[in-house]
């Protein structure tokens, strides 16, 4: 029986979508360019337009000239600063304004900031339209019949309100769309006529120029006041996103296209306007000019009737442009907020109570002048001239300066300087950065690349802007699924307690004809797309994976010998025949030991106390001083707190004195509180010309302290005697001084010889599905070129995965472990025969296994191939042939990138990637760093010597995020040089597509070894 579920978290997103597209700005996005033409239009040349001449008047033609020509030129940027921040952040539209007051100034000041003024503009226009459009309907009135009675204005604003009452219920901006033309056309039209009608006049008898006040403090007033009328005019700005928002946008036309389009043409349309009525207006009249120049103009009667008739259709456009983005903030408060349903209901009642209120307010103070310099003064200036810019000034307070500094600090040089620091705070601006973490961003990136030299250089910038921007849209991922619950396996297991007996029947159900008597353990559970737990896609659906066109193509080769991965797409695959007589042939197993220090399955976690991380630190810093000591290379070691004038040797751990990045002014030397006092001395490593530390590292310092209170570095040593496995061969006596732990062969007929691999990292399964495509791929693969030894590291059951996290599977994260990984492994096992081992390693990732680190193995129980299929611990070592292996799946590259502060000569190529991965090697750990981050669950008392490194293995495979690489790292004086291959497989699934693994053979040293990175 199927069973159809629809989970908590896709009811909330069809909820969600269903609220978008009822409220008013986001219902609707199939709008044209020309629709930001007039839209933007009937929104700019409003009301204000008519009291220009008057603002001329008071400002005076040098001021008011430059104010006029300023004004539009600041705004025109401004309006262009919105176009482009509306899709700034890749994957996210600012649909409102409010939304990108809370993208650069935060969640809640974001509001405080930006609503309480946006409102006052909004609502303050929609008061004046309701003012302006009762006058002009007085004005016809009393034009055209002389002799009627006298109708209060009041009245008159009801009538105009009326109207209101009606198109307020419009649903969205592209139904009003015909009301919007007809009022920019109208804009346009009686605009002409004002300017026109005033040349027709003439020149005022008498026109005088000079100020209208007649006392200083009149002046200044009056002065502001004009200023107000002015911005009044240029309050376009306040509705542009939501104008934007109605507009379709895809990655390849992206909607500020259009829009810009339109914004051009509507601005040429407002210089037609504004220019001419308010310089000829004001040529005309002079300081007797009215503050609404359609009164100033009394002849012809019928011209003027016209005019005014033309400002009430507009105003009943602009009305409605300036009340719609209001009409959204109370019906999405209503609805998000206060839990209403979407309804006609709502709307009806909403909306009539905003026209009311709007008409009661015009009613209370109609006076048209007065409403211009109040609203203007107290919030359209700033909404107009700079609230559109303080979001870009708020993300741009890095200066080059500070960028500068932050990439000398990490090493960096740069390459024509001025052009790249441009570029660097456009980008600060734009993704929200500051310097430190623009230059982390660009470290990664130069990881990634493998870029060799120090440098940043201008042709790089290009590619570091995509790096952003996939950075960025991975984070709004996570913030979009941030309120979601990650089940764990006691989760489910508690869910499913109710239902045991329901689950037992289907358990025991028999998949075919005949009783099992003794069932599989594998069969006792559903496949995914055969008995139905939800997988993102249906049966038949071809994924992206699916439809790549280049499959098994080799990125990268290492050593002598090129390995040629086959294409899937080549007609010369081999067949079943091939498949078996390859079976069938005899080929060398390999001898495996499992190297355990690790916790064992089963085991009590998450018990550790400080005094238990003490002296985990403790330990490691007194096994470095013991091998520093034992070495005899140094003096005897002292407390680098203590003043001394001479020079000392001291060994300690680096620290950060304080919770951000490493810097020079940062770093503190934390020695042994058993052989010294244990404090914490500052760190002066200015003297040094080449340094790599991050915060934990262990090192040796040779330096003076003349104070007592400053460790003034003149040589650090960040690396201790460490034994090969099997080439260095150290006396007992210097090994137990060492700490190094007396290798045993595992078996003493074996000798060590070739071993080859294929290691893979995962996910196993693309994002969009749990078909693990990518492992069945890499399993196909292995049937054609088998190697000895398959090599996969977790996560297997990846709890980063969308639907994981979204709780959207039908069964629990060992079901899905069980059917998807391990019984296709076993059916690996099964068709390749005895000769073929398969070694996995768990992964904090993994959602069906113990969260913490480091990681007991997995328990696997499978009869009869028990000798053929083994897990290990996180980290964990094992020997193939007596080649020795470490592996650890947390990412620790990448969270050493993150902390490490380094110095390099300047014109020295570095490649900083061996040297992360070394520093591994020199410090004994697997994971060196100290302290984890919170995402990495550390225990301190479980398994002390799991992540010590004994002795420096042959091969160190260290999965990470970062670019795929194979890499042979030395340590040591190059004639008796410890060398080690590094491995970083990459992931086997990035995304919805594919990823990569690694093919690599081991002969005897890594001289003769030879490897391929392949693209599945």
């Amino acid at each position: 029986m199927e069973k159809s579920q629809l989970s908590p978290t896709k009811d909330a997103s069809t909820k969600q979508k269903n609220v978008d597209d009822w409220l008013p700005i986001t219902s609707s996005r199939n709008a044209k360019w020309w629709y930001s033409a007039f839209h933007n239009v009937t929104a700019m040349v409003g009301a204000g337009v008519l009291s220009l001449p008057y603002a001329m008047s008071n400002l005076g033609w040098g001021p008011g000239v430059t104010i006029m020509i300023m004004s539009w030129l600041i705004t025109f940027y401004t309006i262009w600063q919105m176009v482009q921040m509306h899709e700034m952040v890749p994957g996210k539209r600012f649909d409102r304004y409010h939304e990108l007051g809370q993208h650069a100034f935060g969640e809640k000041l974001g509001l405080w900031i930006v609503v309480p003024q946006q409102l006052i503009v909004e609502v303050g226009v929609d008061i004046v339209y309701m003012v302006t459009g009762g006058k002009s309907l007085k004005k016809i009135h009393d034009l055209l019949c002389t002799d009627c009675k006298n109708i209060r204005t009041s009245y008159w604003i009801m009538i105009f309100a009326s109207i209101h009452f009606v198109l307020a219920h419009l649903p969205n901006f592209n139904s009003m769309s015909i009301v919007s033309l007809a009022a920019a056309v109208m804009s346009l039209s009686y605009s002409t006529i004002a300017w026109a009608t005033s040349v027709k006049k003439g020149v005022h008898p008498n026109v005088d120029y000079s100020s209208r006040a007649s006392t200083t403090s009149g002046n200044v007033f009056n002065f502001l006041n004009a200023l107000g009328d002015v911005a009044f005019a240029y309050a376009g700005h306040n509705v542009v996103l939501e104008i934007q928002a109605t507009i379709p946008s895809t990655p390849e036309k992206p909607s500020k296209i259009a829009m810009w389009k339109g914004v051009v043409v509507a601005y040429i349309v407002v210089a037609i306007c504004y220019f001419p009525v308010a310089f000829v207006c004001y040529y005309i009249f002079g300081n007797s000019v009215d503050d609404n120049i359609l009164m100033t103009l009394e002849k012809p009667i019928w011209l003027i009737a016209i005019a005014n008739a033309f400002v009430v259709v507009h105003v009943i456009g602009s009305y409605q442009i300036y009340a719609m983005p209001v009409f959204d903030m109370l019906e999405t408060f209503l609805v998000k907020k206060m839990m209403f349903a979407p309804s006609f209901k709502l709307r009806f009642i909403t909306r009539t109570l905003y026209v009311a209120f709007t008409m009661f307010v015009a009613i209370c103070i109609p006076f048209f002048g007065g409403l211009l310099g109040f609203f203007g003064g107290f919030a359209f200036a700033p909404t107009t001239y700079y609230r559109k810019s303080e979001s870009e000034f708020e993300r741009a307070m890095a200066t080059d300066e500070e960028i500068k500094n932050e990439f000398k600090r990490s090493g960096f040089t740069l390459v024509e300087e001025d052009d790249i620091l441009k570029r660097c705070v456009t980008l600060c601006i734009n993704y929200s950065l500051n310097p430190s973490d623009l230059v982390s961003s660009w470290e990664l990136y130069h990881l990634n690349r493998q870029l060799l030299d120090q440098t940043v250089k201008k042709d790089e910038m290009d590619g570091f802007v995509l790096h952003l921007q996939n950075e960025q849209k991975e984070s709004i991922m996570r913030a979009e699924e941030a309120g979601l619950h990650l089940y764990s396996n006691r989760d489910v297991d508690m869910l499913l307690d109710g239902v045991q007996e329901d689950t037992e029947e289907i358990v025991t159900t028999p998949t075919n004809k005949s009783q099992r008597l003794h069932p599989d353990p594998f069969d006792s559970i559903s496949r995914s797309r055969d008995y139905g737990y939800s997988t993102g896609k249906s049966v038949g659906h071809v994924t992206p994976f699916g439809q790549r066109i280049e499959k098994f193509v080799v990125k990268f080769n290492v050593g002598n010998e090129v390995a040629h991965a086959e294409n899937g797409n080549n007609n010369d695959i081999e067949n079943s025949e091939d498949d078996i007589i390859k079976r069938v042939q005899t080929s060398q197993r390999c001898s495996l030991k499992v190297n355990g220090s690790g916790p064992e399955p089963g085991c009590r976690f998450m018990y550790d106390r400080t005094e238990d991380r003490f002296n985990a630190l403790e330990n490691r810093i007194v096994r470095h001083a013991d091998a520093y000591a034992a070495s005899g290379l140094y003096e005897e070691q002292v407390d680098p707190a203590v003043a001394s004038q001479r020079s000392i040797f001291a060994v300690g751990m680096i620290c950060c004195d304080g919770e951000g990045h490493l810097n020079d002014k940062s770093i503190l030397l934390q020695s042994s509180a058993e052989r010294t006092s244990g404090q914490r001395v500052p760190l002066d490593l200015n003297r040094l010309d080449q340094f790599s530390i991050f915060p934990g590292q262990i090192v040796g310092i040779e330096g003076q302290n003349p104070s007592g209170h400053y460790l003034t570095a003149s040589k650090l040593l960040d690396s201790v005697p460490l034994t090969h496995a099997v080439d260095v061969d150290l006396p007992p006596a210097k090994r137990q001084n060492l700490d190094q732990e007396v290798l045993v062969p595992t078996e003493e007929s074996c000798e060590r010889s070739e071993v080859s691999f294929i290691i893979a990292s995962g996910p196993f399964t693309t994002s969009d599905n749990l078909l693990f495509e990518p492992l069945n791929e890499l399993l196909a693969y292995a049937k054609r070129k088998p190697p000895q030894l398959l090599v996969l590291l977790g996560p297997f059951v990846d709890s980063e995965h969308p639907e994981i996290k979204k709780g959207a599977v039908d069964a629990t994260f060992s079901e899905i472990f069980q059917v998807e990984v391990l019984r296709k492994l076993r059916d690996y096992v099964e068709f390749m025969g005895s000769e073929v081992r398969v070694v996995l390693v768990p992964s904090i990732r993994d959602a069906n296994h113990d969260f913490i680190f480091p990681q007991p193995p997995f328990d696997i129980h499978i009869p009869d191939l028990e000798h053929q299929m083994t897990s290990l611990s996180n980290p964990g070592t094992f020997e193939a042939n007596q080649v020795k292996v470490g592996c650890c799946t947390v990412d620790v590259l990448k969270q050493l990138s993150g902390e490490e502060m380094s110095k390099n000569p300047s014109g020295v190529p570095t490649d900083r990637m061996s040297r992360l991965a070394s520093h591994l090697l020199r410090q004994r750990s697997f994971y060196p760093l100290y302290p984890p981050p919170e995402s990495l669950p550390y225990d301190s008392s479980l398994a002390p010597k799991a992540l010590q490194i004994s002795s420096i293995p042959d091969i160190l495979l260290l999965p990470s995020d970062m670019r795929y690489f194979v890499k042979i790292l030395s340590l040591g004086e190059e004639e008796n040089a410890a060398k080690c291959v590094c491995v970083n497989p990459g992931r086997l699934a990035k995304g919805e597509g594919a990823g990569t693994f690694v093919e690599l053979t081991y002969k005897g040293g890594p001289e003769s070894m030879h490897a391929s990175i392949i693209s599945i």
